[in-house]
């Protein structure tokens, strides 16, 4: 229930919360916003309403301005363009837990996350320990070894096998020996399961970078706990009904990166007019 309030001490009339519904569950009643029984059934819980409101006025879904930040600078271009440049893959991580704080802060964040439809259809699964990730990462390596000497080695896993010496050293080329992981399982019925998980990795995927941490993506992970390790999802406590839809690696980095990379250009069509034939 969405449960709209509006002091109206505070409300100015402005309307601006009218304006910002994207479903345009709020009507101008007697010169303050209100929500009728249809509009209820509209309403998304985005909040939009609470976020624009000048004089934090709107209350909705149990949230009023008071519940939310509302002071801190944003980065500035250069600052937040450095750390999408600076960003880079890890592949070599101190054996060591991260700091409680930083996965604090981490999680934190992505609970800013975006969803499709403001479904918040989402579950995640953190590994924080490193000793639990061991147990992880032996049956991670068990199930793809197995799976190579008996020959159901997925297709799409085939290059794997340039790593198989060094599994069977008991190293861990696959998940690179990192001391935490993510997954971001969304339910199977969520409007938008193929991108939501990405958006959302992709906010603590940024947020590690701020805090010093290495972050890999890690879609054969995925693949192989979809393919090759199905009690994962136990293991990992994902619940029924959700699947896992992205994956990342974590931890502090082995590794510095003095300098950011040039990359090479994507494709790229800009355009500014269109002539209709």
């Amino acid at each position: 229930m969405m449960d709209f309030k509006v002091d109206r001490e505070k409300c100015m009339g402005c309307g601006a919360c009218v304006e910002d519904c994207p479903t345009e569950a709020i009507t101008m009643v007697a010169g303050a916003p209100a929500v009728a029984e249809a509009g209820e059934r509209k309403c998304l819980g985005c909040q939009h309403c609470v976020a624009v409101c000048p004089v934090g006025a709107v209350e909705v879904c149990g949230v009023g301005a008071q519940d939310c930040l509302s002071e801190g600078e944003l980065p500035t271009h250069a600052e937040m363009a450095a750390l999408i440049k600076f960003r880079r893959s890890c592949r070599n991580y101190h054996r060591q837990n991260v700091a409680p704080w930083k996965i604090d802060a981490l999680l934190d964040a992505l609970q800013s996350s975006p969803t499709g439809c403001n479904s918040r259809a989402m579950h995640f699964s953190v590994v924080d320990d490193l000793d639990a990730m061991d147990v992880i990462r032996a049956k991670f390596i068990q199930r793809v070894l197995g799976a190579m000497n008996d020959g159901t080695l997925p297709p799409a896993m085939k290059n794997t096998l340039l790593y198989r010496p060094m599994m069977e050293r008991g190293e861990d080329p696959l998940l690179c020996s990192a001391p935490h992981m993510i997954v971001a399982a969304p339910h199977d019925k969520a409007p938008c399961s193929a991108f939501d998980p990405v958006i959302a990795l992709t906010t603590f995927d940024l947020m590690a970078q701020s805090l010093g941490l290495g972050t890999l993506w890690c879609e054969f992970g995925r693949m192989v706990m979809n393919q090759l390790f199905p009690e994962a999802k136990e293991l990992l406590g994902i619940p029924k009904n959700h699947h896992l839809g992205a994956l990342m690696l974590f931890g502090e980095p082995a590794v510095e990166y003095p300098r950011a990379t040039r990359p090479r250009p994507f494709g790229l069509a800009r355009i500014s007019s269109i002539q209709d034939r």
